[in-house]
């Protein structure tokens, strides 16, 4: 009889302990993203219904993890821009936010608001007008963790309408690589796009093409320019970046930071010849985001990249100059695209690899940067006769697949997996441990000629005659300190 009750508790205890798994389980999936796959039929049929439209809501990263930053084109309306927010798709207890709007191409405007107060592990709906009335349909938006949290790594998504006229092509295959990447990560937490989301910079079918994917209205993106965006003018009316530079000398848009937990994001605008923007940037991100664990640069250009971009005099330019921004103030992490061929370097310092075991894929406390270039999110990935053989890459992968990142940051850790959709095939796997999470002090009165970026460009360009410069130089700089010495 005393067994009999024993297995009787012990079959209460084990069905208690299942229910609350199960429940916990239940509550965990209330939290992930739904499955975006769609059949080719059902993805031409739901085209049919977005083609062109480019007033399409776009979602980019706020401030922190508590923010939300929104944007959408509508035709001229004197109005506010408003959202709603609310924990409930009836919209029941609402919260109001209010937004701005600028005037944008094609005679439309553009339409900008800020969702603040955001909480952790919370499924939120939205809605949005002009004025109050013509609310949109409820969009679902999942505010996560920050402590440990999961993000997609793309570039040159570059949608085009170029041959087509609609970038039907570059929309599907775009669609089709962000659908099987949240499949596979549904408890991602936003995008990252390292620049050219569209081909000519110039058009807004094309911005309707990249925002055409449905997830679009769940995932905030975090962009950069590109060369192509570069071309035009109309990334700056598709984008709400917080933290922007005020003044900015680039006609297509502003760099700008965001923190997500303690990562710190910098988003540089390589295609800006104006490079002492990019150092001011830095220093004022850093120098408000002291605590920050983490410290990750995002660009477009491929400085120390895979393919033949990397082989480019603007590029060996670029690569002196941000190199030696991203050494100065101590940057874990750069993501690029610009090459769409995927790679992933040594780590580099003082423009050169640092001495590390390699072997495991697994570091611990490294010095230097760590530079991951993208492949194309819509498929144009180059192919050559031969893959580029360059000194600082560790790993590369040519390939005409799609090919995709998910990169993943804990308390100390950062790990990046890449895989291609077809077959879901893991490509690559790289983690870097942290247990030392202090960085130099930075002395705000330095500016970009107190780094050693020209020593970097012009070792490249003069080659042996380098040599020529700094003998020169140092004449120069002791003959100035005899004279200021005579003259004191």
């Amino acid at each position: 009889m005393n067994s009999a009750k024993r297995l009787v508790s012990v079959l209460l205890i084990f069905t208690l302990i299942s229910g609350c798994l199960g429940l916990n389980i239940s509550a965990s999936d209330g939290l992930l993203l739904p499955d975006y796959t769609m059949t080719e039929a059902q993805w031409d049929e739901y085209w049919s219904t977005v083609e062109g439209d480019n007033t399409q809501i776009a979602l980019t990263p706020g401030r922190d993890e508590t923010e939300l930053n929104l944007n959408w084109h509508s035709e001229k309306k004197v109005a506010v821009p408003m959202v709603k927010v609310a924990d409930n798709a009836a919209m029941e207890n609402a919260k109001l936010f209010y937004g701005y709007s600028t005037l944008a191409d094609n005679n439309q405007q553009t339409n900008r608001v800020t969702v603040t107060g955001l909480e952790e592990n919370t499924k939120y709906y939205y809605s949005y007008s002009l004025g109050k009335d013509n609310w949109s349909e409820p969009e679902f938006y999942i505010a996560r963790s920050a402590d440990s949290f999961k993000a997609l790594l793309v570039g040159d998504i570059q949608c085009s309408a170029v041959d087509d006229q609609t970038g039907y092509t570059d929309a599907s295959n775009w669609n089709r690589l962000l659908n099987t990447a949240l499949r596979n990560n549904p408890d991602t937490s936003f995008i990252i796009s390292c620049g050219d989301q569209t081909q000519t910079g110039a058009s807004a079918v094309e911005w309707a093409a990249t925002l055409s994917p449905k997830a679009m209205r769940n995932l905030p993106m975090a962009t950069t320019i590109g060369n192509h965006d570069h071309k035009g003018t109309t990334y700056k009316h598709y984008v709400n970046n917080p933290n922007s530079q005020l003044i900015s000398t680039s006609k297509t848009g502003s760099p700008y930071w965001f923190r997500y937990g303690d990562v710190l994001f910098v988003v540089f605008n390589t295609t800006n010849i104006n490079v002492f923007e990019s150092h001011a940037l830095a220093e004022k991100a850093i120098e408000a985001n002291k605590d920050a664990k983490w410290r990750v640069a995002l660009f477009h250009h491929d400085i120390y990249g895979t393919g033949h971009h990397a082989c480019d005099d603007d590029n060996y330019l670029l690569q002196g100059v941000f190199s030696a921004i991203l050494d100065k103030f101590e940057f874990d992490l750069a993501f690029d695209g610009h090459e769409h061929y995927y790679g992933r370097s040594y780590n580099m310092l003082n423009n050169e690899i640092v001495d590390l075991n390699y072997t495991a894929n697994k570091v611990t406390d490294p010095d230097g940067t760590l530079y991951i270039t993208t492949a194309s999110a819509s498929g144009k990935n180059r192919v050559y006769d031969e893959p580029y053989n360059h000194s600082w890459i560790n790993f590369s992968y040519m390939s005409e697949e799609l090919v995709y990142s998910e990169v993943e940051f804990t308390p100390n850790t950062f790990n990046i997996k890449t895989y291609a959709v077809d077959g879901n095939r893991l490509i690559d796997e790289y983690t870097i441990e942290k247990t030392d999470f202090t960085y130099s002090d930075i002395d705000t009165s330095e500016n970009l000629f107190d780094t050693d970026a020209l020593d970097r460009v012009l070792s490249h360009f003069m080659g042996d005659y380098y040599v020529i410069y700094v003998k020169v130089t140092e004449v120069i700089k002791f003959l100035l300190n005899t004279v200021k010495t005579v003259i004191g």
